[in-house]
């Protein structure tokens, strides 16, 4: 019933949303600190840091690194 109310209220299931929001959540670190690719796919949960970056590139359209460069001044 929960993900039902989910993906009524929000567009999207609830993996896809707990997904959406740990990757936000790891483009805020990427912005805002000095830590490592690696560190930072540990810090919003994955283990696996191809995983976390193959992830990043569907959703930003870049790896990691290559979106923390552009972003900071």
């Amino acid at each position: 019933h929960v993900a039902t109310c989910v993906k009524e209220a929000t567009g999207y299931t609830v993996g896809d949303w707990i997904t959406a929001r740990r990757l936000t959540e790891a483009a805020a670190l990427l912005l805002h600190t000095d830590d490592g690719v690696e560190a930072i796919a540990g810090r919003v949960g994955w283990a696996d840091r191809t995983h976390f970056t193959r992830l990043f590139r569907r959703r930003y359209g870049t790896s990691p690194g290559a979106w923390r460069r552009a972003q900071r001044p």
